[in-house]
Order: C-alpha cells, then sequence, then structure tokens
C-alpha cells in the first residue's frame, strides 16, 4: 500500500499538480468559485443555522397556557381538542399502514391534564426504530390536527431533547405600556401574514380588570386616607380574623365580613359605607372615584424601557428568510410608526450573537498568534498568509459537508471548524517549507511545486485519510447522545477532506501566482528607479514555466 502511494503521487498525481500551476490562475479562479459557492449555500439558507442542534427525543410535550380567570370548563374543551387530535393522528397512521405499508406504531402512551390555567399532553412515542414518523414529523402533524386555540396565553410543543426557543423571537421595547401595546399588535398583526407562521404570542399578559380608587378632594377633611379606606373594603370582602379556636390539634380561624351573597356582587359597593375618624359613616361614592383598569401582574423592563417578547413558531427553515423580508419591508414604516420603539435580540439569536462575537475574537487572536510564529519561522511576511489559505476552504468543506447530511450549522460546527484549521495549516506548512528548500537548492520554482506536491503526497494524503476515517464513526452513530457532537465531527471530517484538495493543487497554483506577483513588482520597481536615473529599462523577467523551471 505505501508503494502504490507513491507510485499514484508519481503517475497520476504529478500531471495533475503540472497541470493546476501551469494553468494557475484558472485553479485558483475555481476554487475561489467553489468558496463562494458555500457561502451562497449559507446565504440563500439552503443550510439551516441554529445555536444548538436540534435533538429530537422520544416524547413530545404539548402545553398550552391559559389567561389568567379563565373558566376550567373551557380548559376541559381544550384537553378534547387535544385528545382528538391524537385519535386522528393514530387513525392516518393506520390507515397509512393499511394502503402504503408500514409497522402502524406511533404512540405508545397518551397523558393529558387539565388546570385553570394550562392544559398538558405527553405522548410518548415508539421507539425510532419501529415507528412511520420522526419525532418532528409527529409533531407538525399534530400541531396541524390540534388547530387553532384563539383564546390561549402561549402554546408550546416540544419533540426535542433540549428545549428549544421559538423560531423567531423579537424584543420590544417602549417608553409607556400603551405604545407598546400598540407596537407589539402591528407586529402580529405582520405575523399572522406568513403561512409558515403559528402560534404567534407575545409577553403582555392580558390580565382580567381590577378595581382602582382614587381620593376624591375633601376626604382628607374627616381624617381619611386610601389606606383607611383600602383596609376596610378588605375587612369587608376578604375578611377579619377576630378569633382561632383550637379544634383536634389544629387552628380554626374566625373571620368576620359580608355574607356571601354580597361579596360576590359588585353593586354592594354602591351601598357601602366608610367609617371616618370620628366615628361618622359615609358613602364610598363620596369619597372616593371607583374605575376599572386592568390589573398588572408582571412587569418586563428591558433597557431602561418597558419590554415585551413577540414569538412565533416556523413551518421548516424559512425564518432567515422572514427576518430578512421584515427588515427591509416592515420594521423601517413600522419604527416611523412608533416613534421611540426600539428592538432588540432576545432568546436563542441574542445568545447566538454573543457567542458570534465572543468566538470571532478569539478567532483573530489565534490567527494572529499563527502568523506572527509562521512569519518567524520563515522570516517572511507573506509565507504565512500563503500557508493560511487553507482556513477559509476548511470552512468550505464544513459547509458542505453540513449540506450532504442535511444539518444545520450550529455551536459545535464552529469548534469543529476551528479544529480543522490546525490539522490543514499543518499540511500547508510541510508542502511550502519543502518548496523553499528545493528552490534554495537551485531548483526552479514551477519544477519545486511539482515535485514538492509529488514528495509530500502521502504524509499530506494520509494525516488528512486517517482523521476522516477515524471520525467515521461518530458520523455514522445513530444514537441520541451522539447528536449532539455530530456537527463538531462533521466541520472537522469534511473540512480536513477539502482543505487537502486545498493544498495539493490551489496552494501550488497560489505560490505560483505568487512568484509572478513578485518577478513583475521587481521588474517593475527596476524599471522605475531606471527611468528616474534615465538609464535603460531592463527586459521584463519571466513568468513562471516561461523560462528556467519549466515543466518538460
Amino acid at each position: 500500500m505505501a508503494d502504490g502511494l507513491v507510485t499514484f503521487a508519481d503517475r497520476y498525481y504529478r500531471p495533475i499538480v503540472g497541470w493546476a500551476v501551469r494553468r494557475r490562475y484558472l485553479t485558483a479562479s475555481l476554487f475561489i468559485a467553489m468558496f463562494m459557492l458555500s457561502i451562497g449555500l449559507l446565504a440563500g439558507n439552503r443550510i439551516g443555522v441554529a445555536f444548538f442542534p436540534e435533538v429530537e427525543d422520544e416524547q413530545i410535550v404539548v402545553e398550552v397556557t391559559l389567561p389568567e380567570g379563565m373558566p376550567y370548563s373551557r380548559a376541559l374543551e381544550i384537553l378534547a381538542q387535544l385528545q382528538k387530535a391524537e385519535k386522528q393522528l393514530e387513525e392516518e397512521v393506520n390507515a397509512r399502514a393499511k394502503t402504503e405499508g408500514g409497522s402502524g406504531k406511533l404512540i405508545e402512551n397518551w397523558y393529558t391534564r387539565a388546570r385553570d390555567d394550562s392544559v398538558i399532553a405527553l405522548v410518548q412515542l415508539a421507539p425510532p426504530e419501529v415507528r412511520d414518523l420522526s419525532a418532528k414529523e409527529t409533531a407538525e402533524r399534530l400541531r396541524t390536527l390540534i388547530g387553532e386555540i384563539p383564546d390561549a396565553e402561549e402554546i408550546n410543543l416540544n419533540y426535542t431533547i433540549n428545549q428549544r426557543d421559538p423560531g423567531l423571537q423579537f424584543s420590544v421595547n417602549a417608553p409607556d405600556l400603551e405604545t407598546l401595546r400598540l407596537a407589539v399588535d402591528a407586529l402580529k398583526a405582520k405575523l399572522h401574514e406568513y403561512d409558515s407562521l403559528y402560534n404567534i404570542t407575545d409577553s403582555l399578559r392580558r390580565s382580567t380588570d381590577e378595581i382602582r380608587l382614587v381620593l376624591k378632594p375633601g376626604a382628607e377633611k374627616l381624617g381619611l386616607t386610601l389606606a383607611d379606606i383600602s383596609t376596610q373594603l378588605r375587612q369587608a370582602y376578604y375578611g377579619q380574623e377576630v378569633q382561632r379556636l383550637p379544634r383536634e390539634g389544629n387552628d380554626v380561624r374566625v373571620m368576620v365580613r359580608y355574607p356571601r351573597e354580597t361579596r360576590r356582587s359588585l353593586d354592594s359597593l354602591k351601598d357601602f359605607r366608610v367609617r371616618a375618624a370620628d366615628g361618622r359613616q359615609v358613602p364610598l361614592a363620596s369619597v372616593a372615584e371607583i374605575t376599572f383598569a386592568p390589573g398588572l401582574k408582571r412587569i418586563d423592563r428591558r433597557e431602561r424601557q418597558r419590554s415585551a417578547t413577540v414569538s412565533a413558531e416556523v413551518v421548516g427553515d424559512g425564518g432567515n428568510q422572514i427576518r430578512k423580508d421584515l427588515e427591509k419591508n416592515f420594521f423601517p414604516e413600522w419604527e416611523r410608526q412608533f416613534p421611540g420603539v426600539s428592538r432588540g435580540l432576545i432568546g436563542q439569536a441574542e445568545a447566538e450573537a454573543e457567542f458570534m462575537q465572543e468566538v470571532g475574537s478569539l478567532y483573530i487572536v489565534a490567527l494572529l498568534t499563527m502568523y506572527a510564529l509562521l512569519a518567524i519561522a520563515f522570516n517572511s511576511y507573506i509565507l504565512p498568509l500563503l500557508i493560511m489559505t487553507a482556513i477559509p476552504f476548511g470552512f468550505m468543506g464544513a459547509v458542505f459537508g453540513h449540506y450532504f447530511y442535511g444539518m444545520s450549522i450550529v455551536l459545535f460546527s464552529y469548534f469543529g471548524i476551528g479544529a480543522a484549521a490546525g490539522v490543514v495549516v499543518n499540511d500547508n506548512l510541510v508542502l511550502v517549507d519543502y518548496i523553499n528548500r528545493l528552490r534554495a537548492n537551485g531548483m526552479g520554482a514551477l519544477d519545486a511545486l511539482v515535485e514538492a506536491g509529488v514528495s509530500r503526497f502521502r504524509p499530506i494524503l494520509l494525516t488528512s485519510v486517517t482523521t476522516f476515517v477515524g471520525l467515521v464513526p461518530m458520523m455514522a452513530e445513530q444514537s441520541t447522545q451522539a447528536k449532539f457532537l455530530q456537527p463538531m465531527v462533521t466541520a472537522l471530517a469534511y473540512g480536513v477532506a477539502f482543505a487537502t484538495c486545498v493544498t495539493l493543487l490551489f496552494v501550488p497554483a497560489l505560490y505560483g501566482i505568487g512568484v509572478d506577483v513578485g518577478r513583475f513588482l521587481r521588474w517593475y520597481f527596476r524599471a522605475f528607479w531606471a527611468g528616474i536615473r534615465g538609464r535603460e529599462i531592463p527586459p521584463r523577467l519571466p513568468r513562471l514555466g516561461e523560462g528556467k523551471g519549466s515543466v518538460r
């Protein structure tokens, strides 16, 4: 096998690298076009981008959060709606198994429960190897069968091990609550226009109305304060504890308050009388103004302003396209309509932005350190750049690897890209060092490029192949535990594999282009100084391959 690699390098690789060096500008253009293609796959949303990998679970959780004050009968109706959707899903799977084949197995267990404020359904799926649908497909179909629940505060349907954020999240900040409500409603109305969005909610809790009291002028003359009136109202409707009686080892509280019929009617406030400081009883309406207003159960603030979060679930991978469309066609007019309203990143988008900022700064430090070490080793400012050209092409390989596997680029993918950079730089270092040694011994540049590629073919290839083969078991593993690491492993394996072609073909071609540029610059400056001094302009130096060192 060792002899076979040497024979392959001499018989097949030598003419290929000779062709790449002679047509170095075409070779460089082809590799740059491939790199632009990888960028296009990302920009065109052909490859998903997420913060964490989406690892499917064997359990689907459906949680419906209801507004405060919702009657329990409505929660039971929603519970029946979820149970009906589950039965329809099972009937569909059984019908498909009869007509199209399949196991007909999908759901093993189903648990539901309803409370005043929420309805929860837990769907236990059959093992992946026996069921006909994946967890994601099952969740999406179940969501369609459930239908709309317009009076729900929030609907969460999770089918992954790691709790994922909604597909779209926007943080809306405003100086006052009313402006915030209007801006949030306008944004939600726009999101409802997209067919791929569902479960569009916001964090502004729709609370029930509460009674608010405002003292009227002259109430202070009676010695009454707002605290006095509120206390007397609490004693009348909630009650005042006057005694505790021991009974069977426990204390029984004795409360004095209005009868139940009176406490259940708001009309009783018209007859309510407040005791003044001198003992007189005056009507409540004569000393306080009664109004109704929404009760505030929670106040969110962000960047020193009132804040709300608008979120929506996305069908498929169209979240990035929707964001771009909103940025271009909606948000400019929306910001002019609501002056003082601002937006910010939140949730997954915020965490991803912080991660990219931090890892970007660390990558810059690593690249500068790498460049400095290579510049010292080669005593050159240009050769380190040539050696480090494989780093972006390692990123290109990682993108293609994720595209082949239908995998999204996640946080762990960048770790794999960083690891691949170290491997491919080592390959370039071996090749360029051998080229310099051959040229130092008097060999022409073009012959040195070809000979160095043939001589270093085996160690460069073996470095990449052993790395790739060692990672194949992890890429082929189907267990849930491996799903978290597969993006990193894929980025490393395919980054190294594609960068090998870069080292064996693109780097020699780029080195040849550098020789051409160097010869042109030396001739240009010599001609420039000769013209200034009035001397004869020297002849142009030959390009690589035109003089000594051509491939025979």
